[in-house]
């Protein structure tokens, strides 16, 4: 059996005489299970030590520890000083923002033997933490008396205790936050969770009080909007308050003065005015107000970047009241935290553009709205209109200032065209085009680059077509790939079918009759399709001539067999697809045959 320190303290408080009686029994019946008690370790007083604390009826002193800086050379030095505050915190009321220079120490380097410095804001830190101990000291707890958790609103984190007349624990959150934007509310209710589970651990029962720096409609709305919050409602079954008690060791908690959105609404603002934003890969960003479009060139390739530098231009260009809308989800929840933000975690790309959103929050006199809206939706209304009106504007500048190579690079990733329609569109060297095309991934495993120039068989366009069918397994129930092709022209078309029946046939052709016109000849194989009676009677009453080819030749059907490869690399390549257009097998095959039939130009 092992006792708790919780145990320990139940003995040290209970009557010495009882204690003197049951000492003799102790000893007896450690000794059957050959067990002794070192009676230099005996301490007959009213004050203890436990776990190098001293212990008093009525307080706990912490061990006095000597901070020695002249040892402090790498990252394990560091490590081993910064595990042993961190040992003594509970007994500290240092807030963590203070303590940040401190363990910003430990990051860099992986390596333990790498070499670190103390600069001058972790030393004034470490000058915090050896004043603190000189007078820290817990109170011990009265089981009799109800004990209260206060958590305060101190500057970046918060700070709780565990309070019953005086200190019974102090209680501090992790110094390295999980998220980028640690929410200043919610990192009030995570501390309040763990303050709770420290009450349990340490004295075995919950607080009666719980004090936050939050109003009884406050606490409501945020438990109805944050799953932490929801959890600690629905979790503590005592009475949450939000006033302090009076004492003058709580005074220190009073820097931190917003703790509950007063700048970014959750409801658009009437009165105020709408700011559409864009923000692109090339570094373009864009808004538009009243109709006026407004685009800058940033130094940034991520779109949410450079969406963030917009919003950031627009909050500090519009002062009044500001409904933003914005097709970034990221962008909106980031804005929509920032103002009651703590810690901001300075590892990210975006920190310092973070931290630049939120001063200009605080300074800001009226109210912002921000909100999200879905990208090329294709709905109408104003909304739609002007998230359009900024995407295009980001297109047209990112074009304008684009060079011959960035727009036919930018070209090729949407529709993969050879290296020859390059080379005359964009009027590129041909190493130039050919280079565009060897570097781009969707196009490597083809290479060399399809050739798509035909042997013409019909003297004339009409002339001579041939027809098959190839399948397409990712097209699912359209995996049936009708394809004909005129031998003259190079001309393709092709219908994504659910079978090759006969029926099936005769609907490929009469769309692509109806496009581009009915064929003299058409040359198949000998599929059962193709020599069927309703084929061959379909052929005749469209008064189309209808050749097979040798049985087991394709060389036969050399032309259309050859259209099969290309169509098939183009759909491979054209897989990703134009972000505005729908990812369905005729949508597909439509795209391909648009690259292949108007936009590749034979060399």
């Amino acid at each position: 059996m092992a006792l708790t320190p919780a145990d320990w303290q139940m003995i040290i408080k209970a009557a010495l005489p009882s204690l003197q009686k049951a000492y003799p029994f102790l000893l007896k019946t450690l000794s059957q299970w050959g067990l002794q008690i070192a009676t230099e370790k005996v301490q007959i007083s009213d004050t203890g030590q436990f776990l190098g604390s001293v212990v008093s009826p009525d307080k706990i002193v912490p061990q006095k520890v000597e901070i020695r800086r002249d040892h402090l050379h790498t990252l394990n030095d560091f490590q081993k000083l910064l595990g042993d505050i961190n040992w003594l915190r509970p007994f500290l009321k240092i807030p963590s923002a203070e303590l940040r220079p401190l363990f910003g120490i430990l990051e860099g380097d992986p390596h333990i033997s790498s070499p670190r410095t103390l600069t001058l804001a972790a030393n004034q830190a470490l000058q915090k933490v050896e004043n603190a101990l000189q007078n820290a000291q817990l109170q011990r707890i009265e089981d009799s008396q109800p004990f209260s958790l206060c958590v305060f609103k101190t500057a970046q984190l918060p700070t709780a205790v565990l309070w019953q007349n005086g200190p019974l624990l102090w209680i501090h959150p992790n110094v390295s936050p999980a998220k980028i934007i640690d929410w200043y509310p919610d990192a009030i209710a995570q501390l309040a969770l763990k303050g709770l589970k420290a009450a349990i651990t340490h004295f075995g029962r919950s607080p009666y009080l719980l004090i936050v720096p939050y109003t009884t409609a406050q606490v409501q709305t945020l438990a109805a909007t944050s799953n932490d919050w929801a959890v600690l409602v629905t979790s503590f079954s005592g009475k949450i308050d939000n006033h302090y008690p009076k004492h003058p060791i709580l005074q220190f908690a009073q820097n931190q003065s917003v703790v509950f959105p007063q700048i970014t609404v959750r409801n658009p603002l009437k009165n105020g005015i709408v700011v559409y934003t864009d923000g692109s890969k090339t570094g373009i960003g864009a808004y538009v107000a009243n109709g006026k479009v407004v685009s800058k060139q940033y130094n940034e390739n991520s779109p949410q970047v450079v969406e963030c530098l917009v919003v950031l231009e627009v909050l500090k260009t519009f002062l009044e009241p500001l409904n933003i809308v914005s097709d970034s989800c990221y962008v909106v929840n980031a804005v929509n935290l920032l103002e009651v933000a703590g810690v901001i975690k300075p590892s990210s790309k975006v920190a310092n553009i973070f931290q630049q959103i939120q001063l200009v929050l605080l300074s800001r006199r009226f109210p912002v709205y921000i909100t999200h809206v879905r990208a090329h939706s294709g709905l109408p209304g104003p909304m739609a209109l002007g998230n359009d009106l900024a995407d295009k504007a980001t297109k047209v500048v990112a074009a304008a200032l684009s060079s011959p190579v960035e727009a036919a690079r930018n070209f090729h990733n949407n529709f993969h065209v050879t290296a020859e329609t390059l080379r005359s569109r964009f009027s590129l060297t041909r190493k130039k085009a050919r280079d565009i095309v060897t570097q781009c991934q969707s196009c490597c495993e083809f290479l060399p680059v399809p050739h798509v120039g035909i042997n013409p068989r019909g003297i004339r366009p009409l002339q001579v077509w041939q027809m098959d069918v190839t399948h397409v397994s990712s097209f699912g129930k359209l995996q049936y790939l009708h394809v004909s092709i005129d031998t003259c022209s190079g001309i393709m078309f092709a219908s994504p079918l659910t079978g090759e029946k006969a029926s099936h046939v005769i609907q490929h052709c009469l769309e692509a009759w109806s496009a581009w016109g009915k064929p003299k000849l058409l040359k198949t194989d000998n599929g059962p399709a193709y020599t069927s009676q309703k084929f061959q009677q379909f052929c005749r009453q469209m008064d189309v001539t209808h050749l097979t080819g040798l049985p087991y030749n394709p060389q036969g059907q050399g032309i259309v067999e050859r259209a099969h490869r290309t169509l098939k690399s183009y759909l491979l390549k054209q897989k990703r697809g134009v972000e505005t257009l729908p990812r369905v097998p005729r949508v597909s095959v439509s795209m391909a045959l648009f690259t292949l039939n108007f936009l590749n130009i034979d060399a």
